[in-house]
């Protein structure tokens, strides 16, 4: 099934997720707290220690979450919540 990329990820040829994209955050100017956050973020929703739908209720009891790991969550309910998972594609039909 093809689903949308998650903010800061990279993703290989079968969908699925394999990493962030570490060039890609340093070159955007993003601080090294903000990656720190970002990959522990990562290893928790997409390691194979926690299933996934645990991991993202974690979220929930943070206080003071990292803004981009706030996004990245978000970015992950939405897309779930979608058509077949679809978020961004459902939001491209209503602009056309």
């Amino acid at each position: 099934m093809h689903h949308d990329v998650p903010p800061f990820c990279k993703i290989d040829g079968a969908d699925q997720v394999r990493g962030l994209n570490l060039v890609g955050l340093r070159r955007a100017g993003f601080s090294e707290e903000d990656i720190a956050a970002l990959e522990e973020a990562y290893r928790r929703l997409f390691g194979k220690r926690t299933p996934f739908s645990k991991a993202m209720a974690e979220f929930d009891l943070q206080n003071g979450i990292n803004p981009q790991v706030k996004e990245m969550i978000e970015f992950l309910r939405r897309r779930d919540s979608g058509k077949h998972g679809r978020y961004l594609e459902s939001l491209r039909a209503k602009n056309n």
